[in-house]
């Protein structure tokens, strides 16, 4: 079996975009999907909402950042919880496009000690328009804690779809109902 390697001139490149941390409520965190970067990958940490049991969301923009889609049949998403006694739960909605958000684990305790997500979150905007409708992906890896004792690990993919020829340009993250109480995050471009 042939190894891969990436050697140091690959081409490829990991740059810190912007950071920050925050503990004044906010109702949503916004960011830049830069064209210039193939994959975002935005490190959020211990994000917390204001209201407890809600779900953290995603939307993306095409028109930099002005507005978000927001249409009932914008994105499809599968998410899975996956809990500490074995069991799962999913959040799905791969079924059809009937949804207005993309859901990244639902029913986050309210920013009590040890309460709240945190995610691994890669973007990859749209390429090219001759790629049809690949790209603007959103994938999701991560955990979640509703208390002291109950851990969820959290896998899951997103699309924007959409039938014109559209790049996602930002993100948008906020909970399903309040504010985020807490939020820390490290945003990253990759070169392709």
């Amino acid at each position: 079996m042939a190894l891969i390697t990436l050697g140091a001139n690959s081409g490829k490149s990991k740059v810190l975009l912007n950071s920050a941390s925050t503990t004044t409520d906010v109702a949503t965190l916004e960011l830049d999907l830069s064209t210039s970067y193939k994959i975002h990958q935005i490190y959020l940490e211990s994000i917390a909402p204001a209201t407890d049991g809600q779900g953290l969301r995603v939307r993306l923009s095409t028109d930099g950042g002005s507005s978000f889609k927001s249409g009932s049949g914008d994105y499809s998403f599968a998410v899975g919880n996956y809990f500490t006694d074995g069991t799962s739960g999913i959040d799905t909605g791969h079924a059809s496009r009937d949804f207005s958000y993309i859901e990244c684990g639902g029913g986050a305790g309210s920013g009590t000690v040890n309460e709240g997500i945190s995610l691994n979150v890669l973007i990859y905007p749209r390429q090219s328009t001759s790629n049809g409708h690949h790209g603007n992906t959103v994938h999701i890896s991560g955990y979640r804690y509703d208390d002291n004792t109950l851990y969820r690990t959290l896998l899951g993919v997103g699309h924007l779809y959409n039938s014109s020829d559209v790049t996602a340009d930002a993100v948008q993250f906020y909970f399903g109902t309040g504010n985020i109480t807490y939020s820390s995050y490290y945003h990253y471009g990759i070169k392709g």
